[in-house]
């Protein structure tokens, strides 16, 4: 459970994988490690903006704190 009493998200690595398009934001999440990765450190903030929405709607990734995001899973593609 979270803060607030909800439950914490959970990935489904049998229901989604990274897209190809995403690898990207998939290798870049894992290269910042558990504290996360912020849009301003990313290389374009609008692209990584619009990919973080739609990794969000895949379940593969959620903002762990205010502006950090983590990836849930499944692994980074290679």
């Amino acid at each position: 459970m979270d803060e607030l009493g909800g439950a914490a998200p959970q990935a489904n690595a049998a229901a989604h994988s990274w897209p190809a398009h995403l690898v990207w934001l998939a290798q870049l999440l894992a290269a910042a490690g558990p504290a996360g990765a912020s849009i301003d450190t990313m290389p374009d903030p609008i692209q990584a903006a619009v990919a973080l929405c739609e990794a969000e709607l895949l379940g593969l990734v959620c903002e762990a704190a205010a502006g950090r995001w983590i990836a849930l899973g499944p692994p980074v593609p290679a």
